[in-house]
């Protein structure tokens, strides 16, 4: 009888040992651990881990490459010190960032590595560098609160207007406006009136204005006119400013002094009495002054 209860809690033992070790295999490949390929282990120091939690993956240029194993508080330094567990064929070069991002709306985080440019690589066991991307909650947050911050200002602007339309519709004011509307209407209907009378007289505008036409073409066919005859004036002044006007005054004023001399008038009259005398004998006789003869 003991044998074969030692044999059944053997067995039950045995089969407990095996479901166990079956069960940290799927926890370490749902962790995307695989234990027959060996992993590589990686330190980072975060002075906040919010959000992040052990079996949160990690990533290599949006490739999981690892998870988070474990997360430790450094009780002197008052930091976080968290275990990366990556698999062997991802190497790092020195540099690599372990930069904690938001893997979801929810909160919850992630690691992402930032790989350098450096030609020397890490080796396990060492501290890589850190960095904390803002959160998605935090960036809403910042936006909500900004746009709350417009919000009330343009509700402060909006009060504001309000005040000034209740100012402006006020009683006085009111009586001011009907009174601008009415006195609007009436220009209105005025500016109506005047351009139906405009409408109707359209055939005499016409005209008037074919008048206006015409004597601005008479207008300017006589200022052309004008033009030339001031043009004449023009060249009458200079031919009277070239003349020897002076000269000629001159010989007038001698012609007027040799008329008013006596002795000249005294010979011109005898001369012109004598002529008188002969035309007179002459045609009381003319056998004896003229002689005619005939061939």
């Amino acid at each position: 009888m003991k044998t074969r209860k030692f044999s059944h809690e053997l067995k039950i033992g045995f089969f407990s040992l095996i479901v166990i070790i079956a069960l940290y295999f799927v926890i370490q490949f749902l962790k995307g651990n695989n234990i027959f390929r060996g992993t590589n282990t990686y330190y980072a120091i975060y002075p906040d881990v919010s959000g992040l939690a052990p079996t949160s993956p990690v990533s290599v240029l949006g490739l999981t490459a690892g998870t988070i194993d474990r997360i430790d508080f450094d009780q002197i330094n008052q930091q976080m010190i968290v275990k990366i567990r990556l698999k062997k064929n991802f190497r790092l070069p020195e540099g690599t960032v372990a930069q904690i991002y938001s893997a979801d709306i929810l909160g919850g985080k992630a690691v992402q590595l930032i790989l350098s440019d450096s030609h020397r690589w890490h080796k396990s066991g060492d501290t890589l560098q850190v960095s904390v991307q803002r959160d998605l909650i935090s960036l809403l947050t910042t936006e909500i609160l900004s746009l709350k911050d417009d919000i009330s200002l343009l509700m402060a602007n909006l009060n504001q207007t309000v005040l000034q339309l209740n100012d402006i519709l006020g009683s006085d004011n009111q009586k001011n406006i009907r009174e601008s509307l009415s006195r609007l209407n009436t220009s209105l209907g005025h500016i109506n009136l005047l351009s139906k009378t405009l409408e109707m007289n359209s055939s005499r505008i016409d005209r008037i204005m074919a008048g206006v036409d015409t004597l601005s073409t008479g207008l300017n066919t006589a200022v052309e006119s004008l033009s030339v005859t001031l043009d004449n004036f023009d060249t009458i002044s200079t031919e009277l400013r070239d003349a020897d006007l002076a000269g000629t005054v001159e010989g007038l004023r001698r012609l007027l002094e040799n008329l008013s001399d006596p002795g000249l008038y005294d010979a011109v009259t005898g001369i012109i009495s004598r002529a008188d005398t002969l035309i007179q004998m002459i045609s009381e006789n003319p056998k004896k002054y003229l002689r005619i003869t005939v061939f």
